[in-house]
């Protein structure tokens, strides 16, 4: 994954990381959800039939801090995206 996130999210951060922090704010809130994403899809080589996102999909996520287009003539805000994961993850918050 290109991970090129913003502030405390810098080079030396590890996808472990991530999963460790605690917090509230948006993007640790989204940092945790896209990294769980991530490492599913990386486990199961982004096999459509068994994952929900995809790893291009999760950098597109992250890249457009929660903001993406899930498929075609859709766009989705940060405040989908979070639901999106909430229901994928069967939480009702994680952040």
């Amino acid at each position: 994954m290109r991970w090129t996130p913003e502030g405390r999210y810098g080079r030396r951060v590890t996808l472990g990381d991530v999963l460790g922090y605690e917090g509230h704010d948006r993007d640790t809130v989204l940092a945790r959800y896209v990294v769980a994403a991530y490492l599913t899809a990386l486990e199961f080589h982004d096999d459509r039939d068994v994952l929900a996102l995809s790893t291009a999909q999760c950098n597109a996520i992250w890249n457009g801090r929660g903001n993406w287009s899930p498929f075609a003539g859709a766009q989705w805000d940060y405040a989908q995206t979070t639901a999106y994961f909430e229901t994928i993850y069967g939480a009702r918050r994680y952040g």
